[in-house]
């Protein structure tokens, strides 16, 4: 298929979705960012696009931008939906789409927001005692670029050596929340991102019987792939197997197996969980291939340490560029698989939520 060339930036990819989503005719809006700006001065918002019959019976959420930096592959397929596939949409189904919802990284470039934090590890209950991360807290001098630490890699190495790869990625990745300054930190308080996330969910909390969400990401499985996750029980998971005609990885069904696989802290879908109650939800994540973590995994840690001990600015942003391209190919052959498998696997999901009632 020929496709539009993907974003190249958060400007570009937020001036076509608004192009797509008036052309779509849905109802727009847009949460401007309260303290941030852009690289180059512009307003940073999360635009929501509504199409549908308010408090539908069947309701489909599409989230791009909670990982900044791979805003790309997100926003090229709310968009292409919305160009080409949103004008018959049956009367029962809502559709609500949510683009860059981690504004500020979309913009800069990084996979966190503005204070650090990663959102997809933001979403736990402060007032309570928070995740503890111990095989992270052995590595957190070398991931972090303390004074006389080990090199980050060769650390990693010498862990991995006692551990299981999924230990490792879970040290890494899983997240943490005792350094603000740290890599992959959960926060001490919600985001203002995760707070919009939050609030425009609520607001479709009254009516539908089943909701399925989707939010799209970059940077795990093969290349072009498309790699469905549900973090939910075995019910959800075997929904999703259903509906998508393909494996899911499904971590906590694994996890009650006894099963290695990367566990993370903080996942938005115990949010989804408590806002529609009563709803049958099916929390999805879409996972798109690009590099193998063995290419992407340094150059995620050399940002975050440029970003935190660099003083040479252009290091920072050719980084950040490389970043950028490991998450979102500029190869059109990728482009076209993301879009027609996420379209795909869309189109297969809105045929489900067609069906009038559970």
């Amino acid at each position: 298929m020929s496709v539009r060339p993907f974003p190249v930036d958060y400007e570009s990819a937020r001036s076509e979705f608004i192009r797509c989503a008036d052309y779509a005719g849905s109802t727009r809006k847009a949460f401007l960012h309260p303290s941030c700006e852009g690289r180059t001065g512009e307003p940073l918002s999360v635009d929501i696009a509504r199409l549908g019959v308010p408090n539908p019976p069947n309701l489909l959420v599409i989230l791009s931008g909670m990982h900044g930096v791979e805003l790309p592959a997100g926003s090229a397929l709310q968009s292409e939906w919305m160009r080409n596939h949103s004008h018959d949409l049956p009367e029962h189904l809502g559709v609500v789409l949510l683009h860059a919802v981690n504004a500020f990284g979309c913009s800069a470039g990084r996979r966190v927001n503005e204070d650090n934090v990663d959102l997809c590890r933001n979403f736990v209950d402060f007032s309570c005692a928070l995740p503890t991360n111990s095989a992270y807290e052995q590595l957190a001098d070398s991931i972090n670029g303390a004074d006389g630490a080990v090199p980050v890699m060769e650390a990693m190495e010498a862990f991995e050596s006692g551990h299981d790869p999924a230990t490792l990625l879970a040290a890494v990745m899983g997240g943490q929340y005792v350094d603000p300054t740290g890599f992959s930190y959960g926060g001490h308080a919600r985001t203002w991102s995760a707070n919009v996330l939050s609030e425009v969910l609520r607001l479709e909390r009254h009516g539908p019987e089943r909701v399925v969400i989707v939010d799209i990401h970059s940077g795990v499985g093969p290349r072009g792939e498309l790699t469905p996750v549900c973090l939910q029980a075995v019910e959800a998971v075997d929904r999703a197997r259903l509906w998508l005609n393909q494996d899911v990885h499904a971590p906590c069904v694994a996890e009650q197996l006894g099963q290695a696989l990367h566990s993370a802290s903080g996942h938005p879908t115990r949010e989804y969980e408590s806002i529609f109650v009563g709803s049958e939800l099916t929390s999805l994540v879409f996972e798109f291939g690009t590099v193998a973590p063995s290419e992407s995994l340094p150059v995620l840690l050399e940002e975050h340490f440029q970003h935190q001990h660099g003083e040479d600015d252009l290091a920072l942003d050719d980084i950040r560029k490389i970043m950028w391209e490991q998450h979102s190919p500029s190869d059109t052959q990728w482009q076209e698989a993301v879009l027609a498998r996420g379209l795909s696997a869309i189109r297969k999901i809105v045929d489900q939520l067609s069906q009038e009632g559970i």
